[in-house]
């Protein structure tokens, strides 16, 4: 549409001639705005992934300053989720599972039987006490279930 009406202002004003180069002219320019356009939308796109990986990394940015001073200190939490074990609570604390014992001593005014733990629970316990507890209890393997 836009240029039928380019080559019919140019035909009035240039005549035949004049509107062939006014039309060439004008695919020119569309073929650069065309090239403008989908520069930018690879630039959009590449945003958009940005900004998903950002939300992405989200939570592990939120939790440095947690990592940072149970590094620091040797001072875990953690808030217990449905089908969380002590075990695996452990685990998931860059252990091997064998300090399950130590995050029980710590927070037996809390747990009753180490099998028996409920979500919502803030439980804290120190990595190197659990650590020592563990050195002593190696012959503990993984709790059983209870009954």
């Amino acid at each position: 549409m836009r240029k039928v009406l380019v080559l019919s202002m140019a035909l009035l004003v240039f005549g035949c001639a004049g509107a062939k180069t006014a039309l060439k002219k004008v695919d020119d320019g569309l073929k650069q705005v065309d090239e403008v356009v989908s520069e930018v939308a690879k630039v959009a796109d590449s945003a958009v992934a940005t900004v998903d990986r950002l939300e992405a990394s989200k939570d592990k940015v939120a939790t440095i300053p947690q990592r940072l001073e149970s590094a620091v200190t040797g001072n875990e939490k953690h808030s217990v989720k449905k089908g969380d074990t002590l075990w695996g609570i452990d685990k998931s604390h860059g252990s091997d599972g064998f300090g399950w014992y130590g995050i029980y001593k710590a927070n037996r005014d809390q747990i009753v039987h180490y099998d028996l733990i409920e979500p919502g629970w803030a439980l804290t316990w120190n990595r190197r006490q659990a650590n020592d507890l563990d050195s002593r209890n190696r012959a503990y393997a993984e709790p059983e279930k209870a009954r």
